[in-house]
């Protein structure tokens, strides 16, 4: 295992400088790359942000019972918000990585708003994971 990691460790970076060599591609090519590259971070930045929140409150949902909102939001706003938009953009209306991306950014952020109202909403404070018959019967 650890000769696996570090093998890959030093295999890839090399596979990357062999791979891409200065007199392959000319430094507009590396340009071009880069301000793609710079944008598509940006996406990512708030995608991870409204990604995170998604993970937070869908598990504090998730734990305290409330599996059918997760189950029927995610399945709802990811044909509704993320694949039918994308597909339509991308395939029907010729549109790049910018929209699609855009459109996935969206989604998360739908997504991990939805479930922060859910949590703020405290609906999952009156929910029993454990039945209360159970409960009776442990205590006595």
């Amino acid at each position: 295992m650890i000769v696996n990691v570090i093998g890959a460790a030093v295999n890839i970076p090399l596979d990357y400088c062999l791979i891409i060599r200065d007199d392959q591609h000319t430094h507009n090519h590396y340009a071009e790359i880069m301000a793609l590259g710079v944008i598509l971070l940006r996406f990512v930045a708030a995608f991870s942000f409204f990604d995170a929140l998604n993970l937070i409150f869908s598990s504090a949902i998730k734990g305290a019972g409330d599996t059918r909102f997760i189950m029927w939001t995610i399945s709802a706003l990811c044909l509704g918000v993320m694949i039918i938009p994308i597909y339509v953009a991308v395939e029907v209306m010729g549109a790049g990585i910018y929209a699609a991306w855009t459109i996935a950014t969206v989604y998360v952020c739908a997504l991990g708003m939805a479930f922060m109202l859910r949590y703020r909403q405290g609906q999952w404070k009156r929910m029993r994971v454990i039945e209360s018959q159970l409960m009776a019967q442990e205590k006595s």
